[in-house]
């Protein structure tokens, strides 16, 4: 009974009245969708959609997402955090990945526009729940959040080659196999890059800013 009140008072939280109406975001109808709850007014819900929607209940020991450092330190690939007091005894193994080999690079190297990365990044595993469901980046509503952080990233850049050329260049191949400049060149380059070399601005031939 207790737990679900609680949810109860979250749920009216997530899903607040305003001006005598609730409506759910985007992100929750995808939510909805994937736990198969095919309802889109958020009164219509009964209390066990309820707890199903507005409890992620994660499973500490399965969360995948690591913190990220430009920077190779062997002795953070593995660490404890949470041995603070004011933690509350919420203490875990985690550790540190080096920031090219997350996830989120991969889906930089492979998105086709800005909202095809927020897709792929919307659907990345962070953890399982106990009950052995994925929890994804959506599920927490971050998605959006990780798309404007990496609306800068996914612009190739113009560089000059060593035969005075120019050439689009994106994110770098990795050990995980995705050769993403060719991707990048393939997708972008014929937009941005001149098509004969007549075309060429002066300042890739003279070295000029």
């Amino acid at each position: 009974m207790v737990d679900s009140l609680y949810y109860q008072a979250l749920y009216s939280r997530l899903v607040p009245t305003k001006k005598g109406k609730r409506v759910f975001a985007p992100l929750m109808l995808k939510r909805l969708q994937k736990l198969g709850i095919d309802k889109t007014d958020p009164n219509e819900l009964s209390p066990e959609e309820i707890n199903r929607f507005a409890r992620l209940d994660v499973d500490a020991a399965t969360i995948t997402w690591n913190r990220v450092l430009d920077v190779n330190d062997r002795f953070l690939r593995k660490i404890t955090i949470g041995q603070n007091p004011t933690e509350q005894g919420h203490e875990r193994v985690t550790g540190f990945d080096i920031a090219v080999a997350s996830e989120v690079m991969a889906v930089l190297a492979l998105a086709t526009s800005l909202e095809d990365m927020q897709t792929r990044l919307g659907k990345m595993v962070v953890a399982t729940s106990k009950r052995g469901d994925p929890i994804t980046a959506d599920d927490i509503g971050v998605s959006g959040a990780l798309a404007v952080l990496m609306k800068d990233a996914i612009k190739p850049n113009l560089m000059q080659t060593l035969e005075v050329s120019g050439c689009g260049l994106h994110t770098k191949v990795s050990s995980n196999g995705l050769d993403s400049p060719r991707v990048r060149r393939s997708l972008f380059t014929p937009v941005l890059l001149p098509t004969s070399p007549m075309e060429t601005h002066p300042s890739l031939l003279t070295g000029s800013p």
